[in-house]
């Protein structure tokens, strides 16, 4: 009867495991994105207009 419980967590970390992976890879893709967006904004505003956020209007 110990050996189903064993079962079950093993299975379980494997789930646990292959979730997380997925989230690097997402965490790594939207880095990417992250730097290639801020490579081609200071391409096109060389003044650095993209990456700073605007002056509150008063």
């Amino acid at each position: 009867m110990k050996k189903q419980p064993l079962k079950k967590l093993h299975l379980g970390k494997i789930k646990i495991a292959s979730l997380s992976r997925s989230r690097q890879e997402m965490i790594k893709g939207g880095e990417a994105m992250l730097v290639t967006f801020m490579n081609t904004c200071s391409v096109l505003c060389p003044t650095r207009l993209c990456t700073t956020p605007p002056p509150p209007e008063q």
